[in-house]
């Protein structure tokens, strides 16, 4: 007995009452070493002032207010309101960009398929697709047939304007089944740029640049020189309906010139929310008319069916666009190069064009 008692504790327990014994021991040994090898703690921040964080969260706010909100408030005011600041992308566009298809190899796909940050991005994005009601764009159309907002009454300024992206899309080369970029096309001119995807919304782009509607913008566009020129942009995200618009690309050809088939896209990808909201495209029922000038900045922008104001905008804005590309291309600094606004027609038009000839020509020396 005496030798029993004289055993330690764990030895005395029952051998199925060890086990647990040993695992407790165990716990409380590694929570105090974790707790002498923890390192020392940096003090805690100190409360943050109210009127700080009320300022910051204001300014964040202001921010994160989007074009959308500004053009659509949450009112009962349906008014298109006057397009008031630039719009566009934050950087210059690159050919072969926003062409839908991911190029990277299969290793970096399958690295960002684990990325957290990719994934709460993508969440963020399909929660925003989800929460977008899907008849909104046809509901939005019985007020003013569409109309997303009200062109700007003067061009933004060049050095103040935003860039166009960089669409890929088929064009109407016959044999050219490789698709192309816009931004190839934009880079160097002066361009009127319809964007549309339905036959509403092509009425709607031709009642601002029609040959009917609006005829001044084609004769400027015909007496520009080669300056200037018009670049269609034919939106078909359904794979049905560009399949059914494909077979119709001969009679598109009938109505254009040769020189105009690689100025008609046909996009199917690549044009994301980000994009939308950043050009003023808001709708996909309606037609947008944009002046994009040879950097491919935006520096007018028309949406639905065209006011009278508007009609006179674009054509003042135009011609004022030609002659700054005019002047780029000759080194004028537009001191003394005539008017910038000139009422287009056949009698004037030729006059228009004589005037933004450079006046200062210095005579070549005789050696």
């Amino acid at each position: 007995m005496s030798n029993h008692t004289s055993l330690p504790f764990i030895l005395r327990l029952p051998r199925t009452l060890r086990p647990l014994i040993y695992l407790r021991y165990q716990t409380r040994l590694l929570t105090y070493s974790s707790r002498l090898l923890k390192p020392d703690q940096p003090p805690k921040p100190p409360p943050p002032n109210p009127q700080a964080l009320e300022y910051r969260t204001s300014d964040r706010n202001e921010k994160s207010e989007t074009l959308e909100d500004v053009l659509n408030p949450k009112s009962d005011d349906h008014n298109p309101h006057l397009l008031g600041r630039p719009i566009g992308m934050p950087f210059p566009p690159s050919p072969g960009e926003n062409s839908g298809k991911d190029t990277r190899p299969m290793r970096e796909r399958f690295a960002t398929t684990f990325n957290k940050e990719h994934n709460q991005q993508r969440r963020r994005e399909l929660r925003h697709a989800f929460q977008k009601p899907y008849f909104r764009d046809w509901s939005n159309m019985k007020w003013h047939e569409g109309k997303t907002f009200h062109a700007n009454p003067r061009l933004f300024r060049r050095d103040r304007g935003l860039w166009f992206p960089n669409f890929v899309g088929e064009t109407l080369v016959p044999g050219s089944s490789r698709e192309e970029s816009t931004t190839e096309v934009l880079r160097g001119k002066v361009s009127v740029v319809c964007v549309y995807s339905s036959e509403w919304a092509y009425q709607q782009v031709d009642s601002f640049v029609g040959k009917k509607q609006n005829p001044e913008v084609r004769e400027v566009l015909e007496m520009s020189g080669n300056v200037a020129q018009r670049v269609d942009v034919n939106v078909e995200e359904s794979l049905a309906k560009y399949w059914i618009l494909r077979p119709f690309f001969a009679r598109l050809r009938k109505g254009r010139r040769k020189e105009d088939y690689g100025r008609y896209f046909v996009v199917r990808k690549g044009i994301t929310d980000q994009i939308r909201e950043s050009i003023g495209l808001l709708n996909s029922k309606v037609g947008y008319v944009y002046l994009v000038d040879v950097d491919c900045k935006i520096r007018w922008a028309g949406s639905g069916p065209s006011w009278p104001e508007e009609r006179e905008t674009i054509v003042k804005g135009l011609q004022k666009m030609i002659l700054e590309a005019r002047q780029d291309m000759t080194g004028d600094t537009g001191k003394g190069a005539g008017p910038t606004e000139v009422n287009i027609n056949p009698s004037n038009g030729a006059r228009f064009f004589q005037e933004i000839e450079p006046k200062n020509q210095v005579a070549a020396v005789p050696s």
